[in-house]
């Protein structure tokens, strides 16, 4: 089986490059040939491991970059060039990682490809405040009713792609639901929902975990536009406020670089936080060894990768509910708490809770550890596997009934 993965940037850069790079090594390892066609090569901290077996290709003339994902002038060239590779290699199944439409839109007619088409973030974009007066109003007073066509509006953007494409893969069963909900016709057999496994090989012993510290931690690019990590600092300050032994005993810790750090740390300068360290950008697995609870409070994820990281360390979550694949990852007094979006108030009394009640702590961390287990590499590989298979078979069935 030959298979061609597609995308903007190569082999760093965030999510869709990193779980690229995991299903590339990990189909080569099962004897699948692997090709990675992308526009610019970019790296960002310490070059990550490629398997050697990989075919990379450098798509010229396509400028997709970090800040620009199309180019109209290019576009025919592009979809050239994207056609004739994977006529060239003998392709049996494209998987488009974060390309327009607009360039995978002709693979089906000019090749003999099945096209897999992953959805790397949310279904629903975040709600965002309506920019006049009256639309203010009419959100107000009928929200149902605007929740409801941002759906359908999201369900319409996903049925303008299935015509070029042989399967839709969501991150959630969440958002297959969504679509499902909001689409006026829903191609049920086109759309399914395979989750991100845990992207690394983490370990922690008994010993390790008897050894944590009370550090509170945070792990993310430093960006308050989809991380809101200014949630974390203002319920940071009201903790160190609480005049009690024990929570006095706990500090944050910040792990990540990006382009609002320096704000975080002026916020956090402000406030007279004693207890708060800013890292930058590091590997994150030392500081999941130590910390006993992390905090997500993004403002849109597609999955929340980091949240399987924290559980597989003996780290408890506590995330803001703001967005729906959360709870495929999160039973809320389960393994980790599930507070209330937007308000600092509500993590506040979460982190108390923990911090002063062991018992639950330990509870919360034990099932945590047991539970991230059905996002092992293995039962999420499986679920790739499936899917590639049938795409092959209903490719050869079509070929032989024609």
């Amino acid at each position: 089986m030959n298979i061609l993965f597609l995308l903007r940037l190569w082999p760093v850069f965030g999510g869709g490059e990193a779980m690229t790079r995991l299903w590339a090594n990990e189909f080569s390892k099962k004897g699948i040939i692997v090709h990675i066609a992308y526009f610019k090569h970019t790296e960002y901290g310490t070059k990550p491991f490629v398997d050697e077996r990989i075919r990379q290709h450098l798509i010229e003339g396509g400028l997709c970059d970090e800040f620009t994902s199309n180019d109209v002038e290019d576009e025919a060239n592009v979809c050239g060039m994207i056609c004739d590779l994977i006529n060239k290699e003998s392709i049996d199944i494209v998987i488009n990682q974060w390309l327009p439409l607009s360039f995978i839109k002709n693979i089906k007619q000019e090749t003999n490809a099945s096209v897999v088409w992953c959805l790397r973030t949310m279904l629903v974009p975040p709600y965002e405040k309506p920019k006049t007066f009256k639309r203010w109003i009419k959100h107000s007073l009928f929200p149902k009713h605007y929740e409801k066509r941002r759906i359908q509006q999201a369900a319409q953007v996903v049925d303008s792609i299935l015509p070029y494409v042989d399967k839709y893969v969501f991150l959630s069963d969440a958002y297959r639901e969504q679509y499902i909900d909001g689409s006026i016709c829903p191609q049920y057999d086109k759309v399914c929902a395979i989750p991100n496994p845990i992207t690394k090989v983490f370990n922690i012993l008994d010993s390790e975990i008897n050894q944590k510290e009370n550090i509170v931690l945070v792990v993310g690019r430093m960006q308050e536009s989809t991380k809101r990590f200014s949630i974390v600092i203002n319920a940071w300050h009201m903790i160190e406020s609480i005049k009690d032994h024990e929570i006095q005993n706990w500090r944050l810790e910040m792990v990540g670089d990006g382009e609002d750090l320096t704000s975080y740390k002026q916020m956090a300068k402000d406030y007279c936080l004693e207890r708060v360290t800013f890292t930058g950008f590091q590997d994150p697995i030392p500081y999941y060894k130590k910390a006993k609870i992390l905090l997500l409070t993004s403002r849109m994820e597609g999955f929340g990768n980091v949240l399987l990281e924290a559980q597989r360390m003996g780290v408890v979550p506590i995330v803001t509910d703001s967005y729906p694949a959360v709870h495929d990852i999160i039973v809320s007094d389960y393994n980790g708490e599930i507070v209330s979006n937007q308000s600092p108030q509500a993590l506040v009394k979460a982190m108390q809770t923990l911090m002063l009640k062991k018992d639950k702590l330990m509870y919360l961390r034990n099932n945590a550890l047991n539970y991230v287990e059905k996002f092992s590499l293995e039962n999420i590989s499986n679920l790739w596997m499936n899917l590639l298979n049938e795409l092959k078979n209903e490719k050869y069935t079509n070929h032989s009934a024609i």
